[in-house]
Parts: structure tokens; sequence; C-alpha cells
């Protein structure tokens, strides 16, 4: 059985639907990545945090408030006396 996964320090994280009874022996097989390399950004997406939907709908809310009117004119072109 080959299961994948990330290190974080002395642990390795298992991708998510896997799992292992506790207490299972296993065997860590390095296997290095690329800068860049398509395994490599997945690996890191992977080892995102999870936000809380809250606090990502109270961001789009600030968002929206913050944001300011769109100016069409050109405030370079203003008409001089």
């Amino acid at each position: 059985m080959a299961c994948r996964g990330i290190a974080k320090g002395n642990v390795v994280q298992l991708e998510e639907g896997t799992s292992l009874p506790e207490g299972t022996e296993v065997i860590v097989q390095v296997q290095e990545t690329k800068r860049g390399s398509p395994e490599a950004i997945l690996a890191v997406m992977r080892g995102l945090p999870e936000i809380d939907p809250i606090k990502i709908d109270e961001l789009e809310r600030f968002i929206e408030a913050g944001k300011l009117p769109v100016r069409l004119e050109n405030v370079f072109e203003q008409q001089r006396a």
C-alpha cells in the first residue's frame, strides 16, 4: 500500500481521505520535487491551512464596503483657465 502526504516537522500528514490504524508502522520514502514543478505546487496547496468560511465572508464584506467609486473622467486632462 502506498500513501501520499506532506511532512510537517517530524509528522507526516496523509492526504485527505487516507487513514491508518493508530500505531501502524510505516516506512517513509522521501520524494524530492523540483521548485515550480506541478508536484511542488500541489504539495504547497495541500499544506495550506483551513480557513473558517465565516472569516472569508467577513473579509469579502469588508472589501466590498471599502471599494471606492470609479472615476470615469481623466484627471490628467483637466481644462486650464
